[in-house]
This record gives structure tokens, C-alpha cells and sequence, in this order.
């Protein structure tokens, strides 16, 4: 029997937190294929030698974007891992990290855009939340 089931806290605390955990996740997946589809961009643009093409603007390096690419893969997966550790209990700091990091306005590249900011307070106030804090393994 799950523990969940045993303790009617831990129920209701799964369920205060399931959405917004389902949030985080969506926004780390969004993320981690916009993260994808940059890289290829900035390697297609190393590889023929014309980011002009790929981009429209000569101004920016392909090396920068594919930079850019691995910072943003790296932080969908931290976005993503903590909205799994959230909705299954586990890992309250790695959850509240993810949260932050997608409240942060210089982490809106991620993906969802002015969704990460709503989405990412909304996980942080039901992490903070005393009965959903209590309930995490």
C-alpha cells in the first residue's frame, strides 16, 4: 500500500502540488526541444559557414548559440527533474530551485515564455505551503 494512501496529509499535499508539478515538467519539455532546435540551428550555421541564413543576423556567433543552447538544455532539465521530484514528493530543494529558475525573468528563453514566470510562482508558493513542506520525503 502506498504511503500516500496511509496518510491522508500526504494525499492532499500530492494533490495541491500535482498541477503546478505538471507545469514545471511542461515548461522543462518545452525548453529542452526549443533547446534542441537552437543547437541545431548554431551547428547547421557552423557547418555551412552561413549564420546569416540560419538566423538572419550576422551579428550573432554560432558558437554563442549553440552556447546559448547548452545553457538552456541544462536548465530545462533542472526545471524538469524538479517539477518530476515535486510531483511525486521527493526533493524539496530541487523542487524549490526549479521553481525559482523558471520565475526568473533571465531564464524566460527556456521556452514558455511569460507562462514560465506564472507557472514557476505558482510552484513556488504551493512548495512553500507548510502541509505540502511536510509531506515531502
Amino acid at each position: 500500500m502506498s504511503p500516500l494512501i496511509e496518510n491522508p496529509e500526504a494525499h492532499e499535499a500530492e494533490e495541491r502540488v500535482a498541477w503546478p508539478a505538471w507545469g514545471l515538467i511542461l515548461c522543462g519539455l518545452v525548453g529542452g526541444v526549443t533547446s534542441v532546435l537552437l543547437g541545431l540551428i548554431g551547428l547547421f550555421s557552423i557547418a555551412s559557414g552561413d549564420l546569416t541564413r540560419a538566423v538572419g543576423s550576422a551579428e550573432l556567433s554560432s558558437t554563442v548559440i549553440v552556447l546559448v543552447s547548452a545553457l538552456q538544455g541544462a536548465l530545462s532539465l533542472v526545471i524538469l527533474s524538479g517539477g518530476w521530484r515535486a510531483r511525486v514528493l521527493e526533493g524539496h530543494t530541487h523542487a524549490m530551485i526549479a521553481s525559482v529558475l523558471l520565475a526568473l525573468p533571465c531564464c524566460v528563453f527556456v521556452g514558455c515564455g511569460p507562462l514560465n514566470l506564472i507557472v514557476g510562482l505558482w510552484a513556488l508558493l504551493r512548495l512553500r505551503e507548510p502541509k505540502v513542506r511536510a509531506a515531502f520525503v
